[in-house]
């Protein structure tokens, strides 16, 4: 299940949201110190509560998501880990999206715009670059590239060289438009 919210409306909402909170991801809470920081972590939170309450028919006031070691987030129900369950969260400006499922999943969210070329020469293998006719396939290219990491547990650690856009299945891409601006959407789980 894929939940996507505007960052800033469950922001004016935060009291309920707040309350929503366990006492780890509180705790996280009070630790950013921007506001920026808090507003992308609790709407994150709230996402991603929606959609593992959506796959496993549960209140979502019963799940938490903390991170592990590596920054991978994992689900908690009634402060239980439950290794059968699987979210992934992602940011872009005031967009939040978050997937939940009983397999390793990943997402990113991206808006469509110009990357310089150094981004591009980093992130992409020269065959890669050789299929990136505009921004729109470069932005797509890399929300694939990020939603891969995630769901492989490898996030950000891993080169994007070496995730590999021609290889694996499980790919669902979509373009959404969030206040009048294209956005990339990437999905990445097992096939």
């Amino acid at each position: 299940m894929i939940v996507l919210r505007s960052i800033a409306e469950l922001w004016t909402e935060r009291a309920e949201h707040l309350a929503m909170l366990s006492v780890a991801e509180m705790a996280r809470f009070a630790t950013l110190r921007w506001t920026k920081q808090k507003q992308q972590h609790l709407a994150g939170r709230v996402a991603a509560k929606i959609a593992v309450a959506g796959i496993a028919g549960l209140a979502a006031s019963r799940v938490s998501i903390v991170r592990n070691a590596d920054g991978v987030p994992l689900v908690c129900v009634d402060e239980m880990e439950r290794p059968d369950l699987f979210v992934s969260i992602s940011h872009s400006g005031d967009l939040v999206a978050a997937v939940a499922g009983f397999e390793p999943v990943g997402i990113d969210v991206e808006r469509v715009e110009e990357r310089e070329a150094g981004f591009v020469e980093l992130v992409f293998t020269e065959a890669e670059r050789a299929e990136l006719e505009d921004a729109r396939a470069v932005t797509f290219a890399w929300c694939t590239k990020e939603a891969r990491g995630k769901q492989l547990g490898v996030g950000l650690s891993r080169p994007f060289a070496e995730l590999d856009l021609s290889k694996g299945t499980g790919i669902r891409r979509e373009t959404i438009f969030h206040r009048g601006v294209e956005h990339a959407m990437v999905l990445a789980k097992t096939a």
